[in-house]
């Protein structure tokens, strides 16, 4: 059965409210949740489970370094992974780590406070053309339709 229920708007805050479930269900493993129709679940015992809560994330290769010790790794540790592959700094109160600690060859993360953001926001070799203001508001406006902005 359940194991674990949560508020929908807990899990899931942002501008798509209307969309997100009331109550998300975590189920036993061996459990399989089905829904019927709108009023209705069924279980499935010894079901394979839908999704699942746990993954495992492998690196090999000489560009990584022997770790003795077992790591940690989320799916929030993508992004400021990435952006400091891409020599990108990340944000003090950004969710996730970086994971280039497991890697040769690459310097300390570069972690800045929001507010020093605005010294990297052209890259090196971009074209630095300023947007209009009327292209700054559709920007804004797509930012915020995709859940990015308030």
């Amino acid at each position: 059965g359940p194991t674990q229920t949560f508020r929908g708007l807990d899990l899931y805050p942002g501008p798509y409210r209307d969309v997100v479930p009331d109550l998300i269900v975590e189920s036993d493993p061996r459990v399989r949740l089905l829904a019927k129709d709108r009023h209705r679940v069924a279980l499935r015992q010894n079901g394979s489970p839908d999704h699942a809560l746990d993954g495992i994330l492998v690196g090999a290769g000489p560009q990584f370094r022997a770790v003795t010790e077992r790591g940690r790794a989320s799916v929030v540790d993508v992004t400021p992974t990435v952006l400091n592959l891409l020599g990108l700094p990340t944000y003090e109160d950004m969710d996730g780590r970086s994971l280039t600690r497991f890697l040769k060859e690459v310097g300390e993360p570069l972690v800045i406070a929001e507010e020093e953001g605005a010294v990297f926001a052209t890259p090196e070799g971009a074209s630095g053309a300023e947007l209009d203001s009327e292209e700054q508001l559709e920007l804004e406006e797509r930012l915020r339709s995709l859940g990015y902005a308030n």
